[in-house]
């Protein structure tokens, strides 16, 4: 074999003479030339060039170690140990303060309701100066159980005594020139907003007492005398006197209000044109008798109405009474 020769693609030494490809790449080799025989030898000496190893050599994630930096790690870790001692501080501050506001507490419980005082000067030398913002946490705790309750339920319970207490006065019975076919009676004018059934009711309360009955003109007039020196003039007293639903007739009635005697329809002391029974300007019927000043008549006069006149004229609120007679 004369000259060594070599590939011009890889540069891979041809071992066997007249070889037509290349064992190191497989490309087709050119036919040996003797003008290009000082190429082929020099040839060896590109494969530095093709140094592959050197670009292998990318193994720059050494860089990486650059991030990895251990000091920066151990400043982190030492900051959740500082919050740890922090909390660890705020939570035995805490501490001190609840077991202050429980000894004041129990200084309070001790003294039974009288308010416990913890002055400024006082905390500041118990606590040696260190927590000063200890002082209003204590006092606004003593201050929360010095808080009064309010006795509403006093004003409240005061209402009730709205209702005016029912007055009565007394009256001696006429001298002996009264003539009265039942005996001598004596007479109460009670001032009291009621009903007829609730004035039938109080005149029975009283012993041998009853809604008046008028028996006598003499007996009339002295009742009327007795009512307006009394001061009571402008005043509407029921009487002793209703009727059923049907007849249209009034009588007398006793102190359980059964009706006794005969017809009062037709006494001269009825206003003019009563009773009439009925109440056309109201639609309401009328069963029950009072009596009052008419100021157009000039006189007391009877008057039917039904059982609640207030209902029809709170007007007269303050104005309505009853006049008890009673037997002895």
């Amino acid at each position: 074999m004369g000259k060594q020769l070599y590939c011009r693609n890889c540069g891979k030494k041809i071992e066997t003479e007249n070889a037509l490809f290349c064992v190191g790449c497989g490309k087709r080799l050119d036919p040996p030339e003797e003008n290009k025989a000082d190429e082929e030898v020099k040839a060896p000496e590109e494969p530095k060039a093709v140094e592959e190893p050197k670009a292998v050599e990318e193994p720059k994630p050494v860089e990486e170690e650059k991030t990895v930096e251990e000091p920066k790690t151990a400043e982190s870790e030492s900051k959740p140990v500082s919050i740890l001692k922090v909390a660890g501080i705020v939570f035995a501050v805490l501490l001190l303060v609840s077991g202050i506001v429980f000894a004041a507490f129990s200084l309070f419980k001790k003294d039974g309701n009288e308010p416990v005082v913890v002055s400024q000067n006082d905390t500041d030398d118990d606590n040696d100066g260190d927590e000063t913002d200890i002082t209003p946490e204590v006092t606004q705790a003593v201050t929360v159980v010095e808080t009064p309750t309010p006795e509403v339920v006093v004003t409240e319970e005061v209402k009730p005594e709205i209702t005016p207490t029912p007055i009565v006065v007394y009256s001696d019975t006429p001298g002996s020139d009264v003539k009265d076919p039942e005996g001598i009676h004596t007479y109460k004018i009670v001032i009291d907003d009621v009903t007829w059934q609730e004035a039938l009711f109080e005149a029975s309360m009283f012993e041998g007492g009853y809604l008046l009955h008028i028996n006598t003109k003499e007996e009339f007039d002295y009742v009327t005398d007795f009512i307006e020196k009394s001061g009571y003039g402008k005043s509407i007293f029921w009487i002793g006197a209703r009727r059923e639903e049907d007849p249209a007739v009034y009588k007398w009635a006793d102190q359980n209000g059964n009706l006794v005697g005969g017809s009062i329809n037709d006494l001269e002391y009825w206003l003019d044109k009563e009773p009439t029974f009925y109440d056309k300007e109201t639609g309401t019927f009328e069963q029950y008798v009072d009596m009052f000043y008419s100021s157009s008549a000039k006189k007391w006069v009877l008057n039917d109405v039904q059982n609640d006149v207030l209902e029809l004229i709170p007007g007269y609120t303050g104005k309505m009474g009853y006049i008890v007679e009673i037997e002895e």
